[in-house]
């Protein structure tokens, strides 16, 4: 079983020092990055996709709450552990589904029941999610092989998704289907997912970029600002 990684966000140093070394003595658990502000936390966020974020509230250049909620727009499976020193936050931060609200000062055992909360919900997600996606079209119910999926593409008020076979209209947001999807899927655009493993090239239009797969005559979006973190995620694949 792999590693959950964690990235720790506190600008106060020895704070910073104190909790990634509680963390680290987590078994299953691997420290992969540290933040010293909001807007680092969420830039390291998007660029390394970590499991667990241990977040301090106070924190300069943007507040561990908005830069946060920013996280979770592109990392929507991402667990939450806020750490700080007043208590008055803490139905802010569960309004967002954070894991848990430690109050500083910060101790081993309280840290680890934090852990062992975002492990269990981490590991029974990944077991619920099923090698087909469910799909419901009026009376009809569908379960669509996930290697067969291409894009998900949001019009107007409903959802289609494209697969080498078909296409399916939904009900449904994209933002439900992510937390359905396995880390192969990317939120490549406001109105789009696309699985990564069926891609096959990408080309610039205008001010974004088209994504194209094997054998299937429409494209995907991909906004210009993802394109560098599609990139590196594709150059992940390539290392398999």
């Amino acid at each position: 079983m792999r590693h959950l990684s964690v990235i720790v966000a506190e600008d106060h140093p020895y704070s910073l020092e104190i909790i990634s070394d509680f963390t680290k003595q987590f078994p299953g658990i691997k420290v992969i990055e540290h933040a010293k502000d909001g807007e680092e936390l969420v830039y390291k966020t998007i660029i390394h996709k970590p499991d667990i974020a241990i977040v301090d509230i106070n924190m300069p250049k943007k507040d561990g709450l908005t830069a946060i909620k920013e996280c979770l727009q592109h990392s929507p499976n991402l667990k939450v552990i806020f750490v700080t020193a007043y208590s008055e936050y803490a139905t802010d931060a569960f309004d967002i589904n954070a894991i848990d609200y430690v109050v500083k000062p910060v101790t081993i055992d309280r840290l680890f029941r934090a852990l062992e909360n975002a492990k269990v919900s981490i590991y029974s997600q990944h077991s619920s999610h099923s090698k087909r996606l469910y799909v419901r079209q009026g009376a009809n119910h569908h379960y669509i092989p996930k290697e067969e999926l291409l894009f998900l593409e949001k019009v107007q008020h409903k959802v289609l998704i494209h697969t080498t076979n078909k296409t399916f209209e939904t009900q449904e947001t994209l933002e439900s289907y992510m937390e359905k999807l396995d880390a192969d899927f990317y939120r490549s655009h406001r109105s789009y997912i696309i699985n990564l493993s069926m891609l096959n090239y990408i080309e610039p239009s205008g001010n974004t970029y088209l994504a194209y797969f094997d054998n299937y005559d429409s494209h995907a979006f991909i906004a210009k600002t993802q394109l560098n973190n599609i990139k590196q995620r594709m150059n992940i694949f390539k290392s398999y």
